[in-house]
């Protein structure tokens, strides 16, 4: 016969098994600072330039590696690496898009500019290639390949490479972000000098 101390003794027992068995580690969540692109800068038309009108954004194409959020760099064998702790606001791809658009916007020379996600009716259509946005050899390198369309007849006007190289500061997530945002606002400049005279010449 089981005595009353035998019997609770028996029951802590039990209970600490049972607590020991069901524990699990979760381990803490990481801590992600997330980065936006810095608006791209955009100056004051000069009074003579003509608007141009009803263009699309299309989301660009991209690789495997640059079609999520992580912040890249190239290792000096070649090989792709994300820093740690950081993520862009948004997939490349969308970023990129939402960023150019942004920057039409606010671009005078430029009107009736929508994204691929609107159903409004245009005359041209802006697509193309996001080929690098990385850390390579101290440098933030960027290149957009992009293809201006005629809308109607999914016809390629025009197409035109471009790409900058900014010296990183310091080493760093933050820095290379900042370069990364330096060398794309040298991209998004020339883009937008190029659609202006691209359009116009149609």
């Amino acid at each position: 016969m089981i005595t009353i101390p035998h019997l609770r003794g028996f029951v802590t027992a039990l209970l600490g098994c049972t607590l020991l068995v069901g524990c699990t580690v979760i381990p803490k969540a990481e801590s992600v600072t997330s980065y936006r692109l810095t608006p791209a800068s955009v100056s004051e038309p000069a009074q003579s330039d003509e608007i141009v009108r009803s263009i699309r954004i299309q989301r660009p194409n991209a690789s495997d590696l640059l079609t999520g959020d992580r912040i890249l760099r190239v290792e000096q064998d070649g090989s792709y690496a994300a820093y740690a702790g950081v993520r862009w606001n948004n997939t490349l791809p969308i970023l990129w898009r939402d960023w150019l658009l942004d920057s039409l916007w606010r671009d005078a020379r430029f009107a009736e500019v929508t994204a691929d996600v609107d159903q409004a009716r245009v005359r041209h259509v802006v697509t193309g290639t996001l080929r690098a946005m990385h850390i390579e050899q101290g440098y933030a390198v960027v290149r957009y390949d992009v293809q201006l369309m005629r809308h109607d007849t999914r016809a390629i006007t025009s197409e035109q490479s471009f790409s900058a190289r900014v010296p990183l500061e310091a080493s760093g997530a933050s820095n290379a972000t900042r370069a990364l945002g330096n060398a794309a606002n040298q991209v998004n400049a020339e883009v937008r000098d190029w659609l202006h005279r691209e359009i116009l010449a149609l």
